[in-house]
């Protein structure tokens, strides 16, 4: 039995002769999926219904991919059908099996990671640096930086390291009694590898399994994110600046009374009409703190009037001052502190002048200057906020899923096995090992077609990176053994690069841990961390472990040297069913006096219970 169901029609291809393509991921740095050559089907008339109507050439749109099911005989797996071609007949293939899960292009950011609030994050981090995976899944470490400047503010006190712990105790933020921001430290939280692997296959429904999880070396792998994991409170001034022409008010008023004329001799003025201009500025302060208003307003005096000027705070005055010097004008330097209320009421500065006019002169020059700031309580809080809280979705590399788990495929060289509801995650050199051969004698053919490899080599390096003071080793392998230097690369050299960084070791300040010298968003930076030193404080591990040439040497050589070593080994033969059903695109297989591991099968339904088999191995010299 082999067909195509999806939600709305089936499609029985029993009758067609559709060949399975299977490869084994061990000999590539990716994942596959198993596939099918392009096949054809009539285009009848419930074809061509079922696949929304192929034969109408001015179709507004035709749907060629669809999602479903693919049964072949006792098996169903997840599949995509893809239409490629129309005429009378359909050409189309399978991908199913999928070793690539549906969430593989899920941003890491969009994985149920940690989330949560905690009560004071200085505390909470200090309770779980003492612990490691699988106790936490995160941790604290210090590692140096260097993409701040603290030479400037509002980063005078931080010590360019972060989750800087001394004497027992994280540093904290803080404003003084002097009304002096301390920003010494920031609290960003490094996700352990495998939280974000479990969770990562949680979240396709899947429950992560294998030798991964018992690996001393990947059980300790943090993820160091080069991003900005800190609230920012910018100091914001506010600034007042109103010419003569800026008036919102010109006009008259009677003045009731008698005034005496500017001579003895001169009559008393009676009920004068007075010439005015109104000043106006209404700030709204956005941000909770204690202020300091500085500047000048210039009065210009009224003849039978006075002039003045109001600062308000709400309703609350601020700043007054009147002057009664007709002909005169005088610059008022102002100089105020007020402090915000913790309600729900806007916090509006309100400044207000009365009196009369020059051409061309500043009326209001006045700066609204943050002392400190405040939170909703009316507390004062620092310029650089570590959040009472743990998010790890901010805390982890702007990468998809899929890119995360290749990229730890590639270092340390693992398989990816689905079975149901588990994935295995083992290492590749160690499965190889572990695995029972099929006797595959009986179908052995005279003269197999034969490929040697001893010409190969293989370069396994971590992607370039720009630094100066560190030097990241590669190493090179062929027939020869294996090098870190003086080697040289031709067109048989497969290159493996792994797109991720261990953090050095630098000491600086009288502190050596982690040195996050490199600056890529997207990138694993590795720090290795499992609690605290001797010295009871959180500095990571040296990352000698996680080094090219450690890497090659416990999860590569074993490897390398089977492929370098092997010959491969193609052909095809017929069989039954129940004589091939064991055979997977991972077996390890006997034949020709010798193991083998399969690269790749083709298996074609020729009748009922007979396929033809096409077989590429690698077997050892």
């Amino acid at each position: 039995m082999r067909k195509f169901i999806t939600s709305n029609f089936e499609i029985d291809l029993s009758k067609l002769k559709v060949a399975d393509i299977l490869e084994n991921s061990w000999f590539s740095n990716k994942f596959f999926v198993k596939f099918t050559f392009p096949f054809e089907m009539d285009l009848t008339e419930e074809n061509d219904i079922n696949f929304g109507f192929l034969s109408w050439f001015n179709a507004n749109s035709h749907t060629t991919i669809y999602e479903g099911k693919y049964v072949h005989r006792d098996v169903m797996e997840d599949a995509i059908l893809e239409i490629d071609e129309v005429t009378d007949k359909i050409s189309m293939s399978f991908g199913y099996g999928f070793d690539e899960f549906p969430n593989f292009n899920k941003k890491l950011s969009e994985l149920p990671l940690d989330k949560f609030e905690v009560v004071d994050i200085y505390a909470h981090a200090a309770t779980i640096i003492p612990q490691t995976w699988p106790a936490v899944n995160y941790n604290f470490p210090q590692i140096h930086i260097d993409k701040i400047d603290n030479s400037e503010d509002p980063w005078l006190d931080f010590e360019m390291i972060i989750n800087n712990y001394k004497d027992g105790a994280f540093l904290i933020n803080e404003v003084g009694v002097d009304d002096i921001t301390y920003n010494r430290n920031i609290m960003q939280p490094t996700p352990y590898a495998l939280h974000i692997l479990k969770k990562g296959f949680e979240d396709a429904g899947k429950i992560l399994m294998g030798d991964i999880l018992e690996d001393e070396t990947i059980k300790k792998l943090c993820i160091y994110t080069d991003t900005d994991y800190w609230t920012t409170y910018e100091l914001e001034s506010y600034n007042i600046l109103k010419m003569s022409a800026d008036y919102v008010e010109a006009g008259s008023q009677v003045i009731q009374g008698t005034f005496p004329g500017p001579f003895s001799w001169s009559a008393p003025t009676i009920n004068p009409t007075v010439l005015f201009y109104k000043y106006f500025s209404d700030i709204e302060i956005t941000t909770p703190g204690k202020y300091r208003i500085i500047g000048t307003i210039l009065l210009v005096g009224l003849r039978f009037s006075t002039s003045y000027f109001k600062i308000k705070y709400r309703d609350v005055v601020l700043a007054t001052q009147q002057i009664y010097m007709y002909g005169s004008a005088l610059t008022v330097n102002v100089n105020v502190i007020f402090e915000t209320l913790s309600d729900l009421s806007l916090n509006n500065i309100t400044v207000e002048v009365y009196g009369g006019r020059r051409e061309d002169r500043i009326i209001i020059d006045l700066a609204i200057n943050p002392i400190r700031l405040h939170d909703t309580s009316g507390m004062a809080i620092p310029t650089i906020i570590n959040q009472n809280e743990v998010d790890l979705t901010r805390a982890v590399p702007k990468i998809t899923f899929g890119e995360f788990v290749n990229r730890f495929k590639n270092w340390f060289n693992l398989d990816l096995d689905q079975r149901g509801n588990e994935i295995h995650m083992n290492f590749i050199q160690d499965e190889k090992k572990r695995k029972e051969p099929i006797d595959l004698t009986i179908f052995e053919v005279k003269t197999p077609l034969r490929k040697f490899t001893r010409g190969n080599s293989y370069l396994l390096k971590f992607q370039d990176v720009e630094t100066k003071d560190y030097t990241f080793l590669p190493v090179f392998h062929n027939k020869d053994g294996f090098v870190t230097a003086n080697y040289k690369t031709d067109d048989k050299t497969n290159e493996i690069t792994v797109d991720a960084l261990p953090l050095p070791l630098l000491f600086r300040n009288g502190i050596q841990t982690a040195h996050a010298f490199d600056t890529d968003e997207s990138k694993i930076y590795a720090v290795l961390y499992d609690g605290l030193n001797t010295d009871d404080l959180n500095l990571s591990k040296d990352p000698y472990e996680l080094l090219i040439p450690q890497v090659h040497e416990k999860y590569w050589k074993d490897w390398l040297n089977f492929r370098i070593n092997s010959q491969g080994f193609q052909w095809s033969f017929k069989a039954h069913y129940e004589d091939i059903a064991n055979l997977k695109n991972k077996s390890k297989v006997f034949a020709y006096m010798n193991n083998h591991i399969v690269r790749s099968i083709t298996r074609t339904e020729v009748s009922e219970d007979e396929f033809e088999i096409d077989i590429e191995t690698e077997a050892e010299l």
